[in-house]
């Protein structure tokens, strides 16, 4: 008699002893939501400069980030490249001085920040990139940890894909930029000097399936 009642007390005290792990685990994630860092480009200005090098034209960028999320960042970077498309439509390559790493300011939650930087592109390049995609591919990551300790040993990666066309504003040669595709990533202790995979981005991208001028990227 005594056995069967020890079997009932432990269930009755397995029972709310289960439940309370189960709200303390929904509890975290919901903490671990409310308080992710979120960093998103608000806006993307780039015109054409004068280039430093023969064959080369630059583009300045003046780029508007924003922390949509509430924790602060820590080690906030963007990564840039200028995809090089093959004639064939199946290899991409990038220029290993093309793809560049830029430190930006860490940013509180609610808080934005402006960053100018510039990009310099073969102009043989350029035309021929020009040319298959009626305009130029520019490929973003941007990656961040948070101060917060709940994101202990984590790494957010964002990971857009940018279209630019050439246009005209107060007789100035412009780039109109459109985000045609986004991705998010976690990594779980990441070395923070790691580059990414610039050819891992751009399979993740979907980014050799927008060649030859494929509008149904924007659809």
């Amino acid at each position: 008699m005594r056995n069967k009642k020890t079997k009932k007390e432990q269930k009755m005290i397995q029972g709310p002893l289960l439940l309370s792990i189960l709200v303390a685990i929904a509890g975290l994630y919901a903490y671990q939501y409310y308080w992710r860092p979120e960093i998103n480009i608000k806006s993307i200005n780039a015109q054409y400069a004068r280039a430093t090098k023969a064959n080369n034209m630059r583009i300045n960028f003046a780029f508007r980030f924003k922390n949509d999320g509430k924790s602060k960042t820590k080690n906030l970077k963007l990564f840039t490249a200028f995809p090089k498309w093959g004639f064939n439509g199946k290899s991409i390559t990038v220029s290993p001085y093309d793809f560049v790493q830029n430190d930006l300011t860490d940013l509180l939650g609610g808080e934005e920040t402006d960053y100018n930087t510039y990009k310099d592109i073969n102009f043989d390049d350029f035309i021929q990139n020009h040319n298959m995609a009626q305009g130029i591919w520019l490929t973003l990551v941007l990656r961040w940890s948070s101060d917060n300790l709940v994101y202990f040993g984590r790494t957010f990666e964002k990971h857009i894909l940018i279209f630019l066309t050439q246009g005209m504003k107060e007789n100035k040669m412009i780039f109109m930029s459109q985000q045609v595709k986004e991705r998010d990533f976690t990594h779980w202790f990441q070395k923070t000097e790691k580059k990414p995979n610039i050819f891992k981005v751009i399979e993740d991208l979907e980014a050799s399936k927008l060649l030859y001028g494929d509008t149904s990227r924007f659809d």
